[in-house]
């Protein structure tokens, strides 16, 4: 080991260690309705669609609606399955305006997926908009936005299997620590 006699082997072992560091993949989450400038009408279910990506160890997450010119949130579902596609929102008596967008998001750790481009809700639509989509879950959005109020509808919440290669949280980084000091104790014994 002549060529590592340079350097510290804190130095060397802090190396070792970062380079065991899992990297980040962002997550794909494309918002493909609304579009924007879309006209969603109260009184009616209007559909809500999305791909995601497979390999991004997102289990469920949540959809919150929210708006630029009024202080506030609409919780919309909360544990959405990863599973799902789409979901069919139905307004009833929503404030109408051109300035909504929709937020997906794990709002209990504050990481935000994606954000949809602004569209609107209106009390009649002009033009032909897309229909609700059969084979989707339809949740009731109801009210202006509010923060203190809850969401609209909760799924249960979906189980996940820890294994090597889909390391969570706490685990991922015990495992790269543990890695680190492997490292570290190799080298002051070589």
């Amino acid at each position: 080991m002549k060529a590592f006699a340079p350097l510290p082997v804190s130095i060397l072992s802090l190396f070792l260690t970062l380079l065991l560091v899992p990297r980040t993949i962002a997550a794909y989450f494309d918002i493909q309705e609304p579009q924007a400038g879309r006209q969603w009408q109260n009184g009616a279910a209007n559909p809500v669609q999305w791909k995601k990506g497979l390999l991004d160890d997102i289990t469920a997450f949540d959809i919150e609606m929210g708006r630029i010119s009024v202080d506030g949130i609409l919780f919309v579902a909360q544990q959405v399955p990863a599973k799902f596609t789409a979901l069919n929102l139905y307004f009833q008596d929503v404030p109408t305006g051109d300035d909504y967008y929709m937020t997906f998001m794990n709002h209990t750790h504050g990481i935000t997926y994606a954000i949809s481009p602004k569209f609107s809700i209106v009390n009649s639509v002009s033009g032909s908009q897309p229909g609700p989509i059969a084979s989707a879950p339809t949740v009731t959005v109801s009210g202006a936005p509010n923060p203190t109020a809850t969401f609209a509808t909760m799924f249960p919440a979906t189980g996940s299997a820890v294994s090597i290669r889909g390391l969570h949280g706490w685990a991922s980084t015990l495992l790269t620590v543990m890695c680190g000091m492997a490292a570290g104790a190799f080298l002051v014994f070589v």
